[in-house]
Order: C-alpha cells, then sequence, then structure tokens
C-alpha cells in the first residue's frame, strides 16, 4: 500500500502519505506506527539494520516519556521519564508524573500485594475475579472498569477432522456455556459476542444470534457428524495458555460440558509464544486452543478481517484456517473501500457468513479490569493496547 519513497515531510508538522490504492483502514493504523528520529538512529545503524539492534534497548521517538536505558533489563525492568521538551507540552497536565517504573511479575497474586501493600500503583488487565475482589475491598486502592473491544474466542482447525465439518462444529459450538462463563467464573467482566467483530465497533451486525448454549442441540449436531463420517471420538487436544487463569477456566468449563456429549478432549497448558508458532501450519495449529483478539487498530479489518480473510492463512490471527470465497471477496472489497458508509455492510455481510460456517467459538468482548491506588489520578483508559495513558496522570498529593 504505501512504499518508503511515498512518505514525505511537508513541512516540520506535515507529512503526507501517498498510498498506491485507497485502503480503508490507514487512518486507524496509523497510531500503531512508530516514529522514530533518523538523525538519533542512523549513528547506530549495523549492517543496514536501520538502528534495530540499538533500539532493542533504547529509544528515538517523540512520545511524551522516554526510556532510560541505563536502567532497563528486557522481561525485569524499565524506567521511563517525563520528556519535558514534548511537542505538544504539558499546559494539559500541570502536575504530570515525572518518572514510571516498570516491574513484570509472573506471579498474580504477587503483583495484586504490591499494589496492596503501596509498592506499586498499578496492576495488569489480566486478573482473575478472587484477585479483584481482594483489590475491591482496599482501602488504598480500587478496581477500574473498562469495556474493551478485546475478544475471547475458542479456535477450531478447521483443516482438521472433526473440525472440518460443520455439524462437528457447530456441536462444539452449541457445548460452550457462555453465559455461566461470563457470569459465574469472570463475574460479568464481559460482554456476551457471538460475532467475530466486537460489539460496540461499527460493522457489527446486530441481527445475529450466534450459538448459545444448548447441550440438547450439541449432541443433536454431533449425531449429524458422526453420520457424515466424521470421527468425533478421535483424542482432541484444547491449548489454554498456562499464564493466563481465565483462559484455563474456560478450558475446564468447557473439558467437563463436551463430557456430556461424549467428547474427551485432553486440556494441554501452553504459552501464546508457542501457540503463534505453531500455527504458522495448519499441521502444527492445535485441534483448538483459547486466546484473545486485542484492539491494535479501530476497525473491523483488525478482527475479521485479519481473521477470516484466507489470504492471512498461516498467521495466528487466522489459525482457524477458514476457507469461505463469498467472505474473502466481501473482506478484500471493505479493505480497499474508503467511506465508513460503504465498508460497514460489507462486514455485517461477512460476519453473517463466517458465524453461519460456525468456523470458531466467539464468548466475549472484554471488560478490562485492572487495579489503581488511590493516589493516581487522571486514568484514561485506551482501546489500543488496552492500558492507561499516562500523559494525563497525576499523583494525589
Amino acid at each position: 500500500m504505501l512504499k518508503p519513497d511515498r512518505v514525505t515531510a511537508r513541512d516540520q508538522y506535515l507529512v503526507r502519505f501517498q498510498l498506491d490504492k485507497p485502503y480503508g483502514p490507514f487512518f486507524s493504523m496509523i497510531p500503531m506506527v512508530a516514529i522514530v528520529n533518523p538523525r538519533v538512529v542512523k549513528p547506530h545503524e549495523k549492517d543496514g539494520d536501520w538502528g534495530a539492534g540499538w533500539l532493542a534497548s533504547n529509544e528515538a521517538g517523540s512520545g511524551a516519556y522516554r526510556l532510560i536505558p541505563a536502567t532497563y533489563v528486557p522481561l525485569e525492568h524499565l524506567d521511563m521519564e517525563k520528556y519535558d521538551d514534548h511537542f505538544l507540552g504539558w499546559s494539559d497536565n500541570p502536575r504530570p508524573i515525572e518518572k514510571v517504573a516498570c516491574q513484570p511479575t509472573k506471579v498474580t497474586s504477587t503483583r495484586v500485594l504490591a499494589l496492596l501493600n503501596g509498592s506499586l500503583d498499578m496492576t495488569d488487565s489480566f486478573l482473575p475475579v478472587d484477585q479483584v475482589e481482594r483489590i475491591a475491598k482496599a482501602p488504598n486502592a480500587h478496581v477500574v472498569k473498562n469495556a474493551t473491544m478485546r475478544l475471547l474466542l475458542i479456535r477450531m482447525n478447521n483443516t482438521k477432522p472433526p473440525f472440518d465439518n460443520i455439524n462437528a462444529r457447530k456441536c462444539f459450538a452449541h457445548a460452550f456455556n457462555h453465559t455461566g462463563f461470563i457470569e459465574e467464573i469472570v463475574k460479568g467482566n464481559a460482554l456476551r459476542n457471538p460475532a467475530p467483530t466486537p460489539n460496540n465497533i461499527w460493522g457489527y451486525p446486530k441481527d445475529v444470534t450466534g450459538y448459545e448454549y444448548d447441550l440438547a442441540k450439541a449432541k443433536e449436531y454431533f449425531q449429524r457428524a458422526v453420520s457424515d463420517g466424521a470421527p468425533m471420538r478421535r483424542p482432541i487436544e484444547l491449548h489454554v495458555q498456562q499464564a493466563l487463569e481465565q483462559t484455563i477456566q474456560a478450558g475446564q468449563l468447557f473439558q467437563s460440558d463436551l463430557a456430556t456429549v461424549g467428547i474427551n478432549p485432553k486440556m494441554v497448558n501452553d504459552t501464546f509464544a508457542n501457540l503463534t508458532s505453531a500455527a504458522a501450519k495448519p499441521e502444527t495449529t492445535p485441534d483448538m486452543w483459547i486466546h484473545w483478539v486485542s484492539t491494535y487498530y479501530v476497525d473491523p479489518d483488525n478482527w475479521i478481517g485479519q481473521m477470516y480473510d484466507s489470504r492471512y492463512h498461516g498467521t495466528w490471527k487466522a489459525s482457524c484456517w477458514y476457507t469461505n470465497p463469498a467472505v474473502d471477496e466481501l473482506l478484500r472489497k471493505a479493505r480497499f473501500l474508503v467511506e465508513q458508509e460503504e465498508r460497514a455492510p460489507l462486514y455485517e455481510e461477512a460476519a453473517r457468513l463466517v458465524v453461519a460456517d460456525s468456523p470458531d467459538i466467539w464468548i466475549y468482548n472484554m471488560i478490562e479490569v485492572c487495579g489503581l491506588a488511590n493516589r493516581v489520578q487522571g486514568f484514561r483508559h485506551c482501546p489500543v493496547g488496552s492500558g492507561g495513558e499516562v500523559r494525563w496522570m497525576h499523583l494525589a498529593t
């Protein structure tokens, strides 16, 4: 879409991007592009790497906060400091935070304990319910909730029997207890979503009902799949992410209900890195795996466009290996139009077709829940990256 020589600086504060042809998601993608200063990066270039090696532990950006290289230890510690000369200035926040320290901690209870004893000001957002309840009872911290566009889903490898059979896929779809999971396990911190697009964005088909929990229907589709010759009783692996307890809870719930249908999947603890690598080929992609699709850019193409257009096969987002030429055509047409009014109906129709084919099991839009110290003021949620914008924060005195 965009070649290097088609990006030009028109003046100090104006950059022109000239695309080869119209591309609908372009504007929504710009916020995720990291812009660096070439005068800072080029002196550190080695073997034509554009300074990538140096940038692995340094920065040359234009943000409100900048990395402190001297204390940076990958996966262990990251310090950032306020950049006084930021181009937007600081008039909108007269008491900004001077320094931010990020300290990755693998054990969730340890992170929450640090918040409660005052040595931490903010947690991550992948908190199990018991930890959320601990924070809610604390005198020095509180729980922040924001509806997001992050989808939780269970993938089914459509190239592997029995998942190459639509009746088999519908059997699995009706066997997941969406309501029980949302109400009992995540305590309502999610919005039921039966489609592959967030239900709080344009292009979502409001007339789609999806597949609700119904074990009688699951058993009916089980028998249909068996009649089709699908190997419904073959050993099936369901991969969950061992570091994210909610995926394990979803797997255990699913495993229990599938057993009543006559299916006994083996639950396998895995990591996101392993799973995304395995998704490069259909034969190495797991039978089933559970993950989220986050907001990398706010456009339907971020979800349904990259998950169900067959051109993206070999990427983790498209790891169900679904193919439908009609869906491909709709998604590709929508991608190369500009007006939202023209694009939205195409995404809606594509979603209807995808849901009818039941290639995956869509569970919810996440309500992001994180712990925040009471002294932190001015928190603003950002759907891209699902975090808090530090620029507007300050500490209560």
